[in-house]
């Protein structure tokens, strides 16, 4: 899926999301709620440990 995408399915659901932020997101720069976490993984079809592979949380 693009940004683009992925920001209008977190817009569909009600987050104030844009594409600039989910950039923010990606490069771990932005603070994700709890509740971005569970909206990605559900429009990802992952679970959160293939989302959180190979971070580190020293960080």
């Amino acid at each position: 899926m693009t940004q683009e995408q992925i920001v209008a399915q977190l817009q569909l659901r009600n987050f104030s999301i844009s594409r600039s932020i989910y950039s923010q997101m990606e490069s771990g720069t932005y603070n994700i709620r709890i509740s971005e976490l569970i909206a990605l993984a559900e429009i990802l079809h992952t679970d959160y440990n293939t989302i959180f592979k190979g971070l580190d949380y020293n960080k």
